[in-house]
């Protein structure tokens, strides 16, 4: 194992569901830097997204941690919910996006929304 490799509980009603491993996915983009306008139009556009992906009783797999990369280098802007491990969804969220190299643009209630600018200029579907 390598220093970047994450070791997480992840607990249901007080009990210890399982311990998981969270290795970060290796992606050539870098996190964009967005001022608060832009965040702001990327909260409008993710209000109206269905979500893409769902977390399970898995937790973030590393299928899922894939499946995720896919779908943001496909759409940039993808909501995720929080189908079980809901009293999770604060710290999870952030670890998230750590581990897909994405931006967290908001999380309201059980969905969270994450950013990952396009790294080909050509494919950029959101312009600013």
């Amino acid at each position: 194992m390598n220093s970047l490799t994450r070791w997480v509980w992840c607990r249901r009603n007080d009990s210890a569901v399982g311990l998981f491993i969270l290795r970060p996915f290796p992606h050539p983009a870098c996190v964009t830097e967005l001022n608060n306008k832009q965040i702001s139009h990327l909260k409008g556009l993710g209000q109206l997204l269905e979500p893409v992906a769902r977390i399970g009783h898995a937790g973030l797999s590393d299928a899922f941690i894939v499946s995720l990369n896919k779908a943001l280098d496909d759409h940039e802007l993808v909501k995720v919910k929080f189908s079980a491990l809901k009293d999770q969804k604060k710290l999870l969220s952030p670890q998230l996006a750590t581990l897909t190299h994405s931006r967290l643009i908001m999380r309201v209630g059980n969905v969270a929304v994450l950013y990952r600018e396009q790294a080909d200029p050509a494919k950029r579907k959101i312009k600013f």
